[in-house]
């Protein structure tokens, strides 16, 4: 945890290393690995494009869920108090940037579907959208850092997308 400091100018301990806006990247780049993940598996079997923006939407919404219920059980407990709305739309506005992917990828399908476009070929455009925005997001996180740290973490990040693509079409 880092310290900062209060008015009075006494030290104070961040209850999060996420702040300004990295809490929000953090669930984007989540969630465009779940949507790879979503994208390998459809290119691996035949479906049209109507079919992939359906897909892409529930896969976006049930993520979203799942997040939102994560956060809020984990804001419960820390606190001890009953949630009310405004806290969950408080606790959870940041969740939204998880369904980010998927709802890039499902408009990207939307446009292959009405342009009758080659369903296969615009996934596969799409799971590399998605692993180009991956790198370019992960760079961006580690901006401020040492360029070997930056390239190190984005090589991680588009690795591990490539590796969840490579087991979604061959498993």
């Amino acid at each position: 945890m880092s310290m900062t400091q209060d008015p009075d100018g006494a030290r104070v301990r961040q209850d999060s290393v996420f702040q300004r806006g990295e809490s929000r990247l953090a669930h984007a780049v989540y969630g465009l690995i779940l949507t790879i993940a979503t994208l390998g598996e459809l290119v691996e079997h035949d479906v049209s494009a109507g079919h992939a923006v359906a897909w892409l939407l529930g896969s976006g919404a049930v993520l979203l869920a799942a997040h939102l219920f994560s956060d809020v059980l984990a804001h419960v407990a820390a606190s001890r108090d009953d949630p009310v709305w405004n806290e969950i739309l408080r606790v959870g506005h940041h969740d939204v940037a998880v369904t980010y992917g998927a709802i890039a990828a499902a408009l990207a399908m939307t446009v292959a579907a009405l342009g009758d476009l080659d369903t296969e070929r615009a996934l596969t455009v799409c799971m590399f959208a998605g692993l180009i925005a991956l790198g370019v997001l992960t760079a961006y996180a580690t901006a401020h850092h040492r360029r070997p740290i930056q390239i190190g973490m984005t090589v991680t990040a588009v690795v591990l997308g490539a590796v969840i693509v490579l087991l979604e079409n061959t498993v």
